[in-house]
């Protein structure tokens, strides 16, 4: 490369200030082209290639040896960006260019195009072996065919992707099921070739034509996919068994008659016996005469299809017939397995011998299995309590182990026993006897402390009757416990036992005694109870009757009865029954009543309920609730289920119309106190205001009587409107002393701008200091602003006359005396005042402030050349004397 003076770095002779210049990112993209493609040092080309964006001269740059992977790297990274621009090229890509794409991609639907495009099976097992989005993988197994890559893949995938496992595992069991179809194939077509060859080297042409039709219709639905060998070799096969069908054809003419005779004589067979079996030993006869009568080279299927059954018949018959000459001899299990190989034809009648046999067969299997499961049954029920008995003495319970024990010994009276369980019952029978011993000697002593815990009851007379008594149970149930007395000695501790519980019990017996005399008692007062019931159901006057008393006397005489509950048990429900008969009938009495009453007060609900649903007003309504629940108490008696019913249906309605009241008098307090919080947030507001160091204006004191006017006031706040009138007047005050101070700063800054005049007038400040100086923080009235412009900006004309005027009106109002040259002045002035006042009706009516503001403004506005030192001297004096 040559380089001239002017040579740019990226064609400097060094390779190391080229790479600088290209890692510099700053070159046109031609320039990188050029290096990428020419330059001779490759890491100068490899830096270049990375920038070039021209996917098109990175792909010609590929099919460089010495930059291939850096190209191919860089226009995958282009291209794996960019969908549409890989749609417009991704035809005639070389495979080794997708696989990069399908690798390096930045877009996963690109990876995905790329891989659609790639038929390679050993490039598409390559990308399922590297990692890549599950879409690619999916779409590299679909379109991998090979087998034995299949099968890698699936081993590979199956606890990674599920996905891919599962397409893998479908691709393959399709090509198994292909492989399958593919051998059945080739084995139906060599077996149907197989046959039709036979069928054509066979010398048996019966049905041969049927035969060759069957192999046609199969054929036809091979041949599309055979061979031509193949398809020869049948034609040839088909060509000599067409031959032999023509030759049978023409030997035909057989004496058919003989055979329609034979087969009528094996149909009249067949139907003789399928009526009845007699003459079953003739029967072989006349098979073989059927035999020797057919017609040779005739078709046997039609003699066959009839001859078969009847020989199988004649054959079982032989059958029979052995078995029946050692009947008698024969072992019932013997009998069984002969008559077992005994298949009689279906269809054909058996004779009654055999009929017979079976059924005895039957009957002695019957009785044999009966015994067997009885005698499984007897086992299993001996083993069971065996069992019983064994977990009966492991336990120590005696009692049910002597019980079960009985039980055993009784069960192996009714059948023979296996040795097995008569061995386990005797060694279960030693350990019975050994519980025996010990429990003995367990229990005496328990029976002894049982006799002294009786003993200590029957001598205790403070225990009560009934708590004794239960006591005494106790012991007894505790005795039992210990299970029977078998010994001397236990015999000795149970009489003694029973004598001191007898002992125990004599106060028992008294008490309860007594008990059951009370119980009479009760009784008798029960029954008492139900004949006074009787007697004022009777007698009373129901037309006229006092229900109250009614509904009491049914409540005391319900009181009274549960007080002398405790009655004989056998004359408890016949005293009950009368005593509800009884009770029924006041019932009934007072059911005409309690619907009466129930009526008013499901009238006075409905009542109730109208004030709540009309539009009536909330102290109508309420004071209407307080006289319907005095109606409510005025009502008579009820059933009190009913009334407590009706009592919650009239409350909820009674209480939605208080409630509305109490929402009422709720929703009146709380506009009461959100009118008491505006207005105080309002005087608050104001009082605030007032106290604070902001300047009050007039709009100020309008909006907050128009926010104080605009809150409904009650008539008892006077006092509220008392403070707002305060706070007016204070508003009032301030302003009108806000109004004053201002004035006197508005005088104040319009006598420091005249006096800037002045100096600018004669000479003294030039206008630049005169501008520099004119801007103040006090705001001047728009009036004042307008006329002390003017004269600023040299409008005002000099009128010494309007000077001395101004003096004298200053000095009038100052109440001073002007000096004797200006009396004249003076008194034209007074004289025009006085004619403008009375002759022309303009009565003055500014006040004194007011006028004196007014002269200072006119007199401060004009020209310097207007006045002299005598006037400001007699203008400063009245200004002194008024205080302005």
């Amino acid at each position: 490369m040559k380089i001239g003076s002017l040579t740019q770095k990226w064609q400097h002779k060094d390779a190391s200030i080229r790479l600088r210049a290209v890692q510099a990112a700053t070159l046109d993209q031609e320039i990188l082209i050029e290096l990428g493609q020419s330059d001779p040092d490759f890491e100068v080309r490899r830096t270049a290639i990375l920038q070039i964006n021209d996917p098109t001269v990175l792909r010609l740059l590929a099919d460089d040896v010495n930059v291939n992977q850096v190209a191919t790297s860089r226009w995958a990274a282009i291209l794996g960006s960019d969908l549409a621009n890989f749609d417009k090229i991704n035809e005639n890509l070389p495979e080794f260019l997708l696989i990069r794409l399908v690798t390096e991609a930045d877009q996963p639907d690109i990876r995905y195009k790329a891989a659609s495009l790639i038929t390679n099976q050993t490039r598409l097992e390559e990308i399922l072996f590297t990692p890549n989005h599950s879409r690619v993988h999916q779409l590299c197994a679909s379109n991998l065919d090979d087998e034995t890559k299949l099968e890698q893949v699936h081993k590979h995938y199956l606890d990674k992707d599920k996905n891919v496992a599962r397409i893998v595992k479908s691709k393959l069991q399709a090509i198994k099921k292909e492989r399958e179809q593919v051998l059945q194939f080739e084995t139906e077509l060599s077996k149907t070739l197989d046959a039709i060859e036979k069928l054509a080297d066979s010398e048996n042409i019966d049905g041969l034509e049927r035969r060759l039709s069957v192999l046609n219709d199969k054929w036809a639905s091979l041949k599309s996919t055979c061979s031509a060998d193949h398809q020869d070799r049948y034609n040839k096969a088909q060509f000599l068994c067409q031959q032999l069908i023509d030759e049978s054809v023409a030997l035909k003419g057989k004496p058919i008659e003989e055979a329609k005779s034979v087969l009528c004589s094996l149909r009249n067979l067949t139907e003789k016996f399928q009526g009845a079996a007699s003459d079953l030993e003739t029967l072989s006869q006349s098979l073989s005469a059927a035999g020797n009568c057919w017609p040779k080279g005739q078709d046997m299927a039609p003699f066959y299809s009839l001859f078969n059954p009847l020989e199988n018949l004649h054959n079982q018959f032989e059958i029979w017939s052995a078995i029946s000459k050692e009947l008698a001899s024969l072992h019932p299990e013997q009998l069984t397995r002969r008559m077992a190989a005994l298949q009689w034809p279906e269809g054909f009648a058996e004779p009654d011998e055999i009929v017979k046999t079976r059924m005895g067969i039957e009957e002695h299997l019957t009785q044999i299995q009966k015994a067997k499961t009885g005698h499984r049954n007897r086992i299993k029920e001996v083993e069971e309590k065996l069992n019983q008995l064994e977990s009966a003495i492991t336990d120590g319970h005696l009692k049910q182990a002597n019980r079960l024990r009985t039980s055993i010994k009784n069960k192996f009276n009714q059948f023979p026993a296996p040795q097995r369980l008569l061995n386990r019952s005797h060694l279960l029978a030693t350990k019975l006897n050994e519980l025996r011993d010990w429990q003995d000697f367990v229990t005496n002593p328990k029976r002894e402390e049982l006799c002294i815990g009786m003993d200590k009851l029957a001598n205790d007379l403070s225990i009560h009757p009934r708590e004794k008594a239960r006591a005494i149970k106790e012991l007894q149930d505790q005795w039992k416990k210990l299970g029977p007395s078998n010994n001397k000695q236990a015999q000795r501790l149970w009489t003694r036992f029973r004598k001191l519980g007898n002992l125990a019990f004599e106060p028992c017996g008294k008490y309860f005694e007594s008990q059951k005399k009370a119980r009479e008692q009760n009784f008798t007062e029960r029954k008492k109870i139900c004949a006074s019931l009787e007697l004022f159901l009777e007698e009373n006057d129901w037309q006229k009757a006092n229900w109250k008393l009614v509904v009491d006397i049914i409540n005391k005489s319900r009181q009274e009865w549960h007080q002398y509950s405790d009655i004989p048990r056998s004359n408890r429900k016949k005293i009950q029954d009368r005593f509800n008969r009884v009770l029924d009938g006041l019932q009934e009495k007072l059911k005409s009543e309690f619907s009466r009453n129930q009526a008013k007060k499901s009238a006075l609900i409905e009542e109730m309920r109208g004030l709540t649903e009309i539009d009536v007003p909330t102290t109508q309504a309420t004071a209407q609730a307080r006289v319907l629940q005095t109606k409510w108490k005025d009502v008579g008696v009820t059933d009190r289920y009913a009334d407590r019913k009706l009592w919650k249906q009239f409350r909820t309605e009674c209480d939605k119309v208080f409630n509305r009241r109490d929402e009422k008098l709720a929703l009146d307090r709380k506009k009461q106190n959100e009118t008491a919080d505006a207005t105080r947030s309002v005087l608050n507001s104001f009082d605030d205001l007032l106290k604070s160091d902001q300047a009050i204006h007039r709009n100020d004191i309008n909006s907050f009587k128009k926010q104080f006017n605009a809150i409904s006031q009650q008539r008892n706040q006077s006092s509220i409107r008392n403070e707002f009138q305060r706070l007016i007047k204070s508003a009032e005050t301030i302003l009108s002393q806000q109004a004053q101070t201002s004035k006197h700063q508005m005088i104040a800054e319009l006598k420091r701008l005249s006096e800037l005049c002045n100096q600018f007038e004669i000479g003294k400040i030039d206008a630049a200091t005169l501008d520099g100086n004119w801007q103040s923080e006090v705001a001047l009235d728009k009036k004042f602003t307008k006329r002390i412009n003017l004269r600023r900006e040299g409008s005002n004309k000099a009128d010494p006359a309007e000077a001395e005027k101004l003096c004298i009106q200053l000095e009038i109002l100052a109440g001073i005396e002007s000096p004797p040259e200006s009396a004249q002045a003076r008194m034209a002035y007074q004289v025009e005042r006085l004619n403008r006042e009375f002759s022309q009706g303009n009565k003055q009516t500014i006040s004194v402030e007011d006028q004196s503001t007014g002269i200072q403004v006119s007199w401060y506005c004009l020209p310097s050349m207007t006045l002299n030192d005598e006037l400001n001297a007699r203008f400063q004096r009245a200004e002194a004397v008024l205080g302005i």
